[in-house]
């Protein structure tokens, strides 16, 4: 278990100590009160108490066999050099250094030397880089390590960074950031990324390693014994070799006055010399060379990122001094790649730069137990992984629901990677790539997007906005299977759920607000801190009212709370909300799973009250549906809108129509089926007549806002309630439907009777359920249009 401590001091080497703290705290840079226990040999520190609601600024960790400090995401702090001997010109390192005043800032003495200093890490988490020096020695070289508020750092951060690391490595990494993860290569994979391939050797080919592996081998290098023949003249041979084979090592014969016997003027000599141009050197060459245009290539690409050019360039010209050494001289180029040599496998210095060879063209693999073999590699933005992370989760909850099937060729996670300046991101691509497409019990196409794009400034039956562009970290974009997106749009079946990740918010009020704070106050408030507890509210809130199509939006974030769903009708959509999505937590993923079944089955369910008013939204916008009658035009929301039929009795006209009832009896002997759920939203359209008469309109129409099976002693206890006993009340049924209405207006008077004698079901007297289309249809069958 980690320790917690409010102030910490760090010997240095040579004299003084440095001072940690957390800024704005009322601790001083006193050592009065510090004391060793629970820490390295040569530190001290104040221990905070166990009752401490609130995490402590410093914790203290073990983590590959070192003790590292653990410091807080967003919170600030102090350092202050204390007891320096005179004439220590110290100087600071460190990644953790930014361009902002309020994140890094340094203070010097009168005479220059460096005094206190401040910084706060935000967005990064992970390991730090934090060092003094003294005339470029290292004097105290500070382990940090940067963990979250929100998330627990040893289980919720590290299964999202193994989440994200199992769906792709180079996700995790950057060129540059405050902070860095533990990394190890995988020589079973290969690198995608001129980032990777950096990181590795930045890490592997240090100075001090670099210059150690060149004394080992210029200590023990590798030769062969060469033979090498020369002709040179008798007289300087000295070898024998060639008594043995005269003929072939001998030559020039010349004669001696006039006899037979002949003399050799040259002769073939045989020497043995050792040579250092073999496979093994000229692999060691040709591997710096390889390192060297690796350094030539991230300076060319990123020459605008100056500390990572200067480092690039430092590095290559440390390999140019190598490069430049006599043993390297005479070396020819390396016509095959000798895998097979057990100098390289084997002797020491040979085998290290085969394998670090071998690894930087390796892929990057997740290392959180941090062991030697592992290497650095600057870490992503923590909310930008969050982001990351939510996207994969949804994949696999989407997946993981009943009925889901991932279409084929439509679209994989990997689809979503893209390379860019040599590392890799997510992001938005044309053509099928821009999603990944499911199926859902095979009616509806359910499709997601990472950071789609919706235009502003589009026509009313367009997609997009209709004011400026929008782009929500996550789009569920959801229709009918048997249409294209295109089509759905065009025929108002088409609909958008919006997510966007939060971070930083911790807490659902910070959302929403408190539920008991006066609106005023929280103004007052936002004033004063520069910050509005209800923005994000208010861009889902902005997301369901600008962008077409939209049934809801909702924040996602780290927090413990339950869900807050704050739907516009009783149903689930549209709505605005919040969930909390943090690693580890099967509980709270099932909830958003839930959530997420119950917006398809809602989208499949075409006759809720949001269906119907979105139906009529879009074909009121499509076309002007009109019912003409001879000088007469009137206008009907939609042409296949519900419509309720309702013979009432003469004595009850008036009076339905001022109150905004009608009642019918309930034969249920007849098995009339009555969906109340369909009624609601439905046109009511009031008629009379019959028995000798004809069946027609009243003259106006009404929306039916709710339906109601009631038995006759609950009607009359409700009208009675109301005080609204209508001329002939109802008394002979056992049950009665009562139907609930408002926005009454005039109507042209309909001829009704041969579409109500073909739909009704059971007396004249019950209600009968048609569409528009059918009335109109029935109106031109009789000639009335």
């Amino acid at each position: 278990m980690s320790v917690g401590f409010d102030k910490l001091f760090l010997p240095l080497v040579g004299g003084g100590s440095l001072v940690l703290l957390e800024a704005g705290s009322r601790v001083s840079f006193s050592g009065a009160d510090c004391g060793p226990e629970g820490l390295p040999f040569g530190w001290q520190g104040r221990p905070m108490g166990k009752e401490r609601e609130k995490l402590p600024p410093f914790q203290l960790k073990e983590c590959g066999g070192q003790e590292v400090i653990r410091v807080l995401e967003t919170a600030r702090y102090r350092w202050r050099l204390v007891d320096l001997p005179a004439q220590s010109r110290l100087k600071v390192k460190s990644s953790l250094e930014d361009r902002r005043a309020e994140r890094w800032s340094l203070t010097q003495d009168d005479a220059g030397n460096l005094e206190e200093g401040t910084f706060q890490v935000v967005n990064y988490l992970g390991r730090a880089r934090f060092t003094f020096e003294c005339k470029g020695d290292v004097v105290l070289d500070v382990p940090l390590e940067v963990i979250s508020r929100k998330l627990d750092y040893d289980a919720e951060y590290r299964l999202m960074t193994e989440d994200v690391a199992s769906f792709c490595e180079q996700l995790l990494l950057q060129w540059s950031a405050a902070t860095s993860l533990r990394f190890s290569s995988n020589p079973m994979e290969r690198s995608r990324l001129l980032l990777e391939r950096y990181l590795f050797l930045k890490g592997f080919l240090t100075e001090e390693r670099l210059v150690l592996l060149m004394e080992a081998i210029e200590r023990n290098p590798h030769h062969e014994l060469r033979r090498e023949h020369e002709w040179k003249a008798v007289a300087l041979a000295r070898g024998t070799a060639h008594l043995s084979h005269p003929s072939s090592m001998l030559r020039d014969w010349r004669r001696l006055g006039s006899g037979r016997v002949g003399v050799p003027g040259e002769v073939l000599e045989l020497r043995k010399r050792e040579s250092r141009d073999t496979e093994p050197n000229r692999f060691v060459k040709f591997a710096l060379e390889q390192f060297r245009s690796l350094c030539l290539e991230v300076g060319e690409q990123f020459s605008e990122k100056l500390s990572l050019r200067q480092e690039a360039e430092e590095l290559r010209m440390r390999l140019d001094e190598v490069l430049g050494r006599r043993f390297f001289l005479g070396l020819g180029r390396m016509k095959r790649l000798p895998l097979d040599s057990q100098t390289l496998q084997k002797r020491e210095g040979y085998r290290e730069v085969l394998r670090g060879w071998i690894l930087t063209d390796a892929a990057a693999s997740l290392n959180w137990e941090g062991n030697e073999e592992c290497f650095e590699g600057a870490s992503r933005r923590v909310d930008l992984l969050y982001e990351y992370w939510i996207f994969i989760r949804l994949h696999h909850l989407l997946q993981g629901i009943a009925g889901m099937e991932l279409l084929p060729g439509e679209g994989k996670p990997e689809d979503f990677i893209a390379e860019s300046a040599g590392q890799v991101e997510i992001r938005l691509r044309s053509g099928r790539h821009s999603r990944v497409a499911f199926l859902w019990e095979g009616k509806l196409r359910v499709e997601l997007h990472y950071e789609r794009a919706f235009t502003g400034g589009t026509g009313v039956l367009q997609q997009g906005s209709y004011s400026r562009s929008f782009r929500p970290d996550y789009t569920l974009s959801i229709f009918p299977s048997q249409w294209s997106e295109e089509e759905a749009q065009q025929k108002g079946q088409l609909a958008h759920l919006h997510l966007d990740a939060k971070y930083r918010i911790q807490q659902v009020s910070e959302v929403f607000g408190n539920a008991n704070e006066d609106l005023d106050e929280e103004k007052r408030e936002s004033k004063a801190t520069a910050t509005y507890k209800r923005t994000d509210l208010l861009k889902m809130h902005t997301y369901n009212d600008a962008l077409r199509d939209s049934i809801g939006s909702y924040v996602l974030y780290p927090g413990t709370e339950r869900p807050t769903r704050l739907p516009k009708f009783h149903e689930i959509a549209p709505g605005v909300g919040a969930y909390v999505m943090k690693p580890g937590s099967d509980e709270q993923m099932a909830r958003f799973q839930s959530f997420l079944e119950e917006i398809f089955e809602h989208q499949a369910d075409r006759f809720t009250q949001y269906r119907y008013l979105a139906d009529t939204e879009n074909e009121t916008v499509r076309e002007d549906s009109r019912v003409e009658e001879g000088q007469i035009s009137y206008r009907v929301a939609r042409k296949d809108a519900e419509c309720v039929l309702l013979w009432l009795r003469e004595e009850n006209k008036d009076w339905s129509k001022k109150y905004g009832l009608a009642f019918c009896q309930a034969d249920i002997d007849e098995g009339v089926e009555i969906d109340l759920g369909v009624e609601v939203g439905s046109e009511f359209i009031p008629c009379s007549g019959g028995r000798g008469q004809a069946l027609v309109g009243l003259g106006w129409r009404a929306k039916v806002r709710a339906v109601r099976y009631l038995s006759l002693s609950k009607l009359l206890c409700y009208l009675k309630t109301r005080n609204i006993e209508p001329p002939r009340p109802p008394k002979s049924a056992k049950a009665y439907l009562l139907f609930e209405f408002d926005e009454v207006c005039e109507f042209a008077s309909l001829q009704l009777g041969e579409i109500h004698k073909e739909h009704r079901q059971g007396s004249r007297y019950m209600p009968v359920r048609v569409k528009w289309i059918q009335v109109l249809a029935a109106q031109k069958k009789e000639g009335y249009i």
